[in-house]
């Protein structure tokens, strides 16, 4: 389905009709607008002529709980570059945007809200009210989060757009420092620690997996139609109820365990031999003698001496063949030899 992308006049943005597209744009001097197919391509467009900082994640991130509850990093870094041109316009990555929004911000009356937008009516779109500690940073850190938590894993890259350069730091700056200081600053133990530990974690298990996470910085306010719509969404939220704090340390964990579950069931199966029944013992096992060289003979066992001829088995359906002739001559030297024996007729 088309999609019309406003970049200058009456007001910017995304439309689905033409008519609501002309309304922006007839008779507005230096209008720019344009037909597209998709979302991705209208809102890299609009993007097109600003400077933005992207942060890639470019390496793998696996972590590590250690028994302090610390994160270690297990492997090479985030790195963080600079992009000043715009990206292409190309339907093989997915965009979306995400804001988190405040009132009162550092006060006890603060109410925070998040806010995820995909496109206009997309079902993904996403309004909801922070959980736990009411702050800004909070919020946006979440809102974040909850992009990485419900968007399907995919091949194609993920740009996530936000205004707050505090989460984007913090995810590919700022934590290898922490890492190394046991989560803690000149000032004391690192903000939102459990939470940021969280989302790396999910970050890892996207770029283990295969696909390319880029959080590009936006400047909040300034007329971006994606940005607008995300803040509109995280200022909504913050008239919802209040929910509680989420335990980032368990969800976590769980994460992980997921993760190492997934490895086990795709590694093939260990093999493990396993010696027969029926084996016969090495040689290298068997018992040595007392005397040298010499071995002792195994008894001889004469069968049911004195006991009558060998019988047949009681289980049905077997068939046993009749005596020999040296089994008959057996079971008569076991006669003479018993004394017990009454050989009188």
């Amino acid at each position: 389905m088309p999609v019309y992308a406003v970049k200058k006049g009456r007001q910017t943005g995304l439309f689905d009709t033409w008519d609501q597209c002309e309304a922006q744009v007839k008779g507005f001097q230096g209008a720019k607008f344009k037909k597209f197919n998709s979302n991705a391509e209208a809102l890299a467009w609009i993007d097109g002529e600003t400077t933005t900082t992207t942060s890639n994640i470019t390496a793998s991130t696996s972590t590590a709980s250690t028994s302090s509850g610390a994160t270690k990093r297990t492997s090479s870094e985030l790195q963080a570059t600079s992009e000043t041109t715009s990206a292409p316009a190309t339907g093989t990555k997915q965009v979306v945007y995400s804001d988190g929004a405040c009132k009162n911000n550092g006060k006890p009356n603060a109410l925070g809200g998040i806010g995820v937008w995909w496109g206009p009516n997309d079902p993904r779109n996403l309004s909801e009210r922070c959980p736990g500690k009411q702050t800004n940073n909070r919020a946006e850190l979440i809102a974040i989060l909850r992009v990485l938590e419900e968007t399907p894993l995919s091949t194609e890259p993920l740009y996530i757009k936000t205004d707050s350069r505090y989460s984007i730091s913090s995810l590919t700056e700022w934590y290898p420092g922490w890492i190394r200081n046991g989560w803690r600053t000149s000032a004391g133990p690192v903000l939102n620690k459990e939470l940021i530990q969280y989302v790396l974690a999910h970050l890892d298990n996207r770029k283990t997996r295969g696909q390319e996470i880029v959080l590009q910085y936006v400047k909040g306010h300034s007329g971006n139609p994606g940005n607008d719509a995300a803040d509109a969404l995280a200022v909504a939220g913050t008239f919802l109820p209040q929910t509680p704090e989420r335990d980032w340390v368990k969800l976590k964990a769980e994460l992980e365990r997921s993760q190492q579950q997934e490895v086990r069931t795709q590694s093939p199966p260990k093999i493990r031999k396993v010696a027969s029944p029926t084996q016969s013992p090495s040689k290298s096992a068997a018992p040595s003698t007392s005397q040298g060289s010499r071995t002792r003979s195994p008894p001889k066992i004469r069968a049911a001496a004195a006991r009558g001829p060998p019988q047949s088995p009681s289980k049905p359906g077997v068939v046993v063949a009749p005596p020999t002739s040296q089994e008959l001559n057996d079971y008569a030297a076991g006669l003479l030899d018993d004394p017990a024996a009454d050989l009188s007729f």
